[in-house]
């Protein structure tokens, strides 16, 4: 008895002993983010399709080929939008380009409207571990 005793008393001790608190770490991606704010339109197209080059010397060969980028538009709301959307009826994406963003608006029916108003957006570049 005095055996089980001792026994079951080690256990307790090497089974409470071997617990430890349990921290949990968070780790925040590096990213820069950049504003910009879109006042001139130009068409090709006869007003179908309308584009916007942002200059972007952060994206350079290594940030093209490897890094992520994020794009936002704040609308009529106020809120920030990830873009691709479509809103109010206008399909609104982006290219990436080396030391360049280029948006793109087009109506969903494809047909000609004119230029879009002013358009802040803003765009996250998120570094690879490459």
């Amino acid at each position: 008895m005095k055996k089980l005793a001792i026994i079951l008393l080690g256990i307790l001790v090497l089974g409470t002993s071997a617990c430890q608190k349990v921290t949990e770490e968070y780790y925040t991606v590096p990213n820069k983010t950049i504003f910009a704010k879109i006042n001139s339109w130009t068409t090709n197209d006869g007003g179908r399709t309308y584009t916007a080059t942002v200059n972007m010397p952060e994206i350079n060969e290594t940030a093209y080929d490897l890094d992520g980028i994020l794009v936002y538009g704040t609308f009529e709301d106020g809120e920030d939008e990830p873009i691709p959307q479509v809103y109010n009826g206008f399909a609104y994406n982006f290219a990436v380009g080396v030391g360049y963003i280029v948006i793109k608006v087009q109506s969903v029916d494809l047909t000609p409207f004119p230029p879009p108003p002013a358009l802040p957006i803003k765009m996250v570049l998120l570094p690879s571990e490459e």
